[in-house]
């Protein structure tokens, strides 16, 4: 069979294989092409039987035309090297006729031996854009930065460099009437910029929504840093704007309980308890959703039967379990993001309400976001002229609930910031336990020629609240078990391309980064709640009283001895205070002499 041949061959390790000949015809299977036809004699395929790496051979457009086109890329990889075949986050970033860099999913067509051919996976959507586009110019670009694969076992892909254009002209054989083939194809090499991608969160004490429960919420600033070589920057300018993608979920509500209740729970995470009845004890907490009212709860016995209720009763249920942590003997242990993301990637207890992106469960997963935000697959564009304006309230709930038009703090922070030396943390807005390792990556950074940027590419709420041990017959509550918490995450969160700016002029480069994961770590409420700040209150009220009735009493009992209130006044406040002034006028003059 006559195909569309390779016409060049370019590997990660800089090996280049000279153009075969135009003379080409057209296959419309060829999905269904053998490697080695493909190949045919102008690629010696035995050279990448034994390869040590990744190893790019080819890519290229297949049929343009009057014909369905698509692209294809070939990989050899390593023998112990071993890829999820059908993984979603199998892709390829493509630049067409220099618009944006955009991924496409790869599909598996064949294999020979370690040698894979894949398919770009092209919706009609897609190929209407890219048709319209190529119309534009007489030459077709297509300017690969580089692909991704996801390894067996392995929760995030790795991204493995091309950095190369691939400019197409003319036609094959037999496409728009051709008699011969007069399609061509270059080669150019183009810059590609490998960023280790680092992430960080910061929290404030407050949070932008109500004041009156302000208290278990935080506006939390979720931020990545990595460092670009100054090399960059000396050519094309500075930083103006960073092309990103991620997957944006919220968490269910993760529990953090003492550790003897944890142990009544752990049996039931991921198991519908609905049907069991004879309420016990209840784990609980007030809602700010609900006014007050109980939201959440699952019942236990001190026997450790786990028990449910249904009826007309002030609070929500929820029938399972799902997030569930060991909170120590006070139930306050903070769990770190690994932690957190560990077991997003481990569950499988259960699938009530089926899985989502990466297979992954949506009993972890909230059905909304925070307001304004986009769940699933964001792909942003920010500038580093853009700022984040915050609205702060301080103070603790009952201040906020009285006074919060007093004690509003307003911040803005730039999205992108460039860092070059680090004196100090506290305006930079960097989690207290990655303050150290940032330090030193920045250090390290300018010791390798190179500049780090701080890129906040989101803000979100965080959410805690104590979980209390309720007896459900008494309205009392008789201990704290630990606490909930839902956050923000952020998955196989990826920069693309970064963008610099000279004298108007701009330059886009595409960026190498292994995808992360933005989790960040969840901690125990803050414990100065409304009620406490009540109790306060009642406090200084009562202190307040007590002076009073002490002035009242000495009142009559100074009357009693027929010295008048203002004798009282006299006595208290005016002569104490006289006869400190003159001990410090006493001993100005003595300093004089």
């Amino acid at each position: 069979m006559n195909i569309y041949s390779l016409i060049g061959v370019i590997s990660l390790v800089g090996s280049f294989i000279p153009p075969l000949a135009n003379n080409i015809q057209i296959s419309n299977y060829f999905d269904n092409t053998s490697i080695i036809e493909d190949f045919s004699s102008n690629v010696d395929v035995d050279q990448y039987k034994n390869v040590r790496e990744v190893t790019f051979i080819d890519f290229y457009e297949y049929c343009y035309g009057d014909n369905d086109f698509s692209f294809y890329l070939y990989l050899a990889l390593p023998n112990d090297f071993y890829f999820n075949y059908y993984s979603e986050l199998n892709k390829i970033s493509l630049s067409i006729n220099d618009e944006d860099y955009k991924k496409y999913n790869l599909e598996v067509c064949s294999n020979y031996d370690n040698i894979f051919k894949f398919k770009v996976n092209l919706t009609k959507e897609d190929k209407d854009h890219i048709e319209y586009i190529l119309s534009l110019k007489d030459k077709r670009e297509y300017k690969v930065s580089g692909f991704e694969l996801l390894g067996s076992g392995e929760s995030n892909p790795t991204e493995y460099k091309i950095g190369g254009n691939f400019i197409y002209s003319g036609y094959a054989k037999g496409i728009n009437d051709n008699d011969v083939s007069t399609l061509k194809r270059e080669y150019v090499e183009i810059e590609t910029l490998d960023l280790d991608v680092n992430q960080t969160y910061y929290r404030f004490n407050t949070s932008i929504d109500a004041p009156l429960y302000g208290y278990n919420e935080k506006t939390q600033i979720d931020s990545v840093y990595f460092s670009i070589p100054n090399y960059y920057l000396e050519k094309y300018g500075e930083v103006s704007n960073i092309q990103a993608e991620y997957y944006e979920y919220r968490t269910s509500p993760i529990l953090v309980l003492r550790d003897d209740v944890y142990e009544t729970f752990k049996n039931y995470i991921g198991i519908d308890i609905d049907d069991i009845t004879n309420p016990g004890y209840a784990i609980c907490y007030y809602s700010p959703n609900t006014t007050g009212q109980l939201a959440y709860y699952t019942y236990y016995e001190r026997n450790q039967v786990l028990n449910n209720v249904k009826g007309n009763y002030p609070f929500y249920y929820s029938p399972h379990i799902t997030w569930l942590f060991k909170g120590g003997n006070d139930g306050k242990n903070e769990i770190s993001g690994d932690e957190i993301k560990d077991y997003l990637y481990s569950y499988d207890k259960s699938y009530f309400e089926g899985s989502n992106y990466k297979g992954l469960s949506n009993d972890l997963i909230n059905g909304t976001v925070d307001e304004n935000h986009k769940r699933g697959y964001n792909l942003v564009n920010i500038s580093s002229e853009d700022n984040e304006n915050l609205l702060l309230y301080s103070g603790n709930a009952w201040e906020r609930f009285f006074t919060s038009w007093f004690n509003n703090v307003e911040i803005e922070l730039p999205l992108i910031e460039k860092i070059e030396n680090v004196n100090s943390v506290d305006d930079l807005y960097i989690n207290e336990d990655d303050v150290d390792d940032f330090k030193d990556y920045v250090n390290n950074a300018r010791n390798l020629d190179e500049t780090t940027y701080l890129f906040r590419f989101s803000s979100s709420n965080y959410y805690s609240q104590e979980i209390y041990d309720k007896k459900y017959s008494d309205i009392l509550f008789e201990g704290v078990d630990g606490y909930l918490a839902s956050e923000t995450i952020y998955l196989d969160f990826d920069i693309i391309s970064l963008t610099f700016e000279r004298n108007g002029m701009n330059t886009i480069i595409p960026a190498i980064s292994n995808p992360i994961d933005v989790i960040a770590g969840i901690i125990p409420p803050d414990t100065s709640n409304i009620f406490e700040s009540l109790g306060s209150l009642l406090k200084i009220i009562m202190g307040i009283a007590i002076v009073i009735l002490l002035i009242v009493g000495l009142y009559f009992v100074f009357n009693l001895l027929g010295i008048s209130f203002k004798d009282i006044i006299n006595f208290l406040f005016v002569k104490p205070f006289k006869a400190i002034n003159e001990k410090i006028n006493k001993s100005k003059k003595k300093k004089k002499k």
